[in-house]
């Protein structure tokens, strides 16, 4: 969300969007809140719980990943209470976790910056949003997009040579 200037105005849209059905149980924000404190109020005036996940020059964006997907794995083995996982990232790098989420039988929504999400991630999600999209939360389905089978794109690249 660091790429909206008006972070409160853009969690209620969020919040209130068609993607957002039924009752909503667990709200977290994963970060070193060190780093952004403009956004410590916005996000708790939402009712999001600030989970602090320091970063540090070896482990970069790790930390908070994994305590993200210890976390839903975790909520996984509370039963069925959890049968929708919404994760809005901006780097979406968790396709190990979307994967796993699916495999628990769990409806696994994506929202991130489309240019820097994987088109295997995309593909796996059962809905994607895009940031750029944010304002009217096109979904990734929504606008053209071909899915090819990949054998064919190695065959075209073996005659391309």
């Amino acid at each position: 969300m660091a790429i909206r200037s008006d972070l409160q105005t853009e969690l209620k849209r969020l919040l209130q969007s068609e993607m957002i059905r039924g009752k909503v149980a667990v709200q977290r924000a994963y970060a070193d809140w060190r780093r952004y404190p403009q956004y410590i109020v916005p996000l708790s005036e939402s009712s999001i719980d600030l989970i602090f996940a320091p970063r540090t020059v070896p482990t970069r964006r790790t930390r908070r990943d994994i305590r993200l997907a210890i976390d839903a794995l975790d909520w996984c083995s509370r039963g069925p209470r959890f049968g929708t996982f919404i994760l809005a990232v901006r780097r979406f790098r968790l396709l190990v976790l979307v994967l796993k989420l699916k495999e628990y039988g769990k409806y696994v929504i994506g929202v991130g910056i489309r240019e820097s999400s994987s088109d295997l991630l995309i593909q796996n999600c059962d809905e994607y949003y895009s940031y750029n999209e944010l304002a009217g939360f096109t979904k990734t389905s929504d606008v053209e997009y071909v899915k090819r089978d990949p054998w064919e794109l190695v065959v075209e690249s073996g005659q391309s040579r």
